[in-house]
């Protein structure tokens, strides 16, 4: 896992070098560590030309091994095995809670599940939901499986909107769940398979609400409990401008989560959608290339924010993002987005 002195130095290196220099702003204090303001996808190390130093190099230090973890567990893991005391400067993210990859289709998924799961007495089918599941076995078995892939502890296990598998059901049910899963991730903790633990939240959803979810933390593990990300909707980051009320509401939310200890990440690809910023927007921003180069600013920059992941793809390459990170945060331009 991540170590706070190792992660201090990739910062003091990153910050004080001639050249390259990433910006004072750029990372940010969950606990004792520092974490880059831009998170990357473990789906870049896919590529064999994209070396691990040379993305701490560039100041990256927080990756999400994604919705199918064990698959970017085993790409990212390859490349820690040789990599040394690397791995201490990194804070590695992994999204859980879901059975995406027993499959999309309904039919061979509901055999796979049945087969490898419920028949052996892992989870009933009654944990299952819109592909969500948060019983404690089950995530005791995913834990351990993306361990092994990474070779390492992951910093933080988050269950992927979890609401998923709650909004049918009766609300009496709804605690019993999330305090069962927590319990469980406090025990991974315990044994050091994770570090912390958060949730993917769908901000309209009122089965899993920020309050709720910190309370039922508190009830299991006190004031010391270890729910620690609040991954948010990216309308919290760059604010979706032609949806002033919903981005006010998700502001509202992000400054919420901060109050209640939770360290807010986002992802500047959900709003790939809403085309370039307004000119207004645009002007604010002179140091950015590209309608993608302006969301990740506006992202990074947004009140509360932590780290918000990048994909590198087309549109984005390490190398830009890279030089991102050596820009100043824009918070005045962030905060006047939500006034329009």
């Amino acid at each position: 896992m991540i170590d706070a002195e190792a992660s201090a130095a990739l910062r003091s290196d990153a910050c004080d070098r001639a050249a390259e220099r990433v910006s004072g702003t750029h990372f940010r204090r969950l606990d004792g560590a520092w974490l880059s303001s831009i998170g990357l996808d473990a789906s870049v190390f896919a590529d064999d030309e994209v070396a691990l130093d040379r993305v701490l190099a560039l100041g990256f230090n927080v990756i999400d091994l994604g919705v199918q973890a064990l698959r970017g567990a085993g790409t990212l893991g390859a490349r820690l095995a040789a990599a040394g005391d690397a791995r201490r400067a990194m804070f590695v993210l992994a999204r859980g809670g879901s059975l995406a990859r027993y499959g999309t289709s309904m039919g061979p998924f509901m055999h796979r599940v049945g087969t490898e799961l419920v028949e052996p007495g892992v989870i009933a089918w009654d944990d299952i939901a819109d592909y969500a599941c948060i019983a404690a076995p089950w995530l005791a078995r995913d834990i351990a499986l993306v361990r092994e892939a990474l070779g390492a502890p992951v910093d933080a296990y988050l269950l992927d909107r979890p609401d998923r598998l709650l909004r049918n059901r009766p609300p009496s049910e709804h605690a019993t769940r999330i305090t069962g899963a927590f319990e469980a991730l406090e025990r991974a903790v315990a044994e050091g398979a994770i570090g912390c633990y958060g949730i993917v939240f769908d901000l309209a959803a009122p089965e899993v609400t920020l309050e709720r979810a910190f309370a039922a933390a508190r009830d299991v593990a006190g004031t010391r409990h270890h729910l620690r990300i609040a991954w948010l909707p990216a309308s919290f980051g760059a604010l979706d401008p032609r949806d002033e009320q919903g981005s006010a509401a998700a502001y509202e939310a992000g400054k919420r989560a901060a109050d209640l200890g939770g360290y807010v990440v986002t992802a500047s690809s959900e709003l790939r959608g809403i085309g370039d910023l307004p000119a207004h927007l645009r002007n604010e921003l002179p140091a950015c290339e590209s309608a993608e180069d302006r969301i990740v600013q506006l992202c990074r920059s947004a009140p509360g924010v932590g780290t918000t992941f990048a994909t590198v793809g087309d549109a984005l390459g390490l190398e830009e993002l890279g030089r991102i990170a050596r820009l100043p945060t824009t918070t005045d331009a962030a905060r006047y987005l939500l006034e329009v």
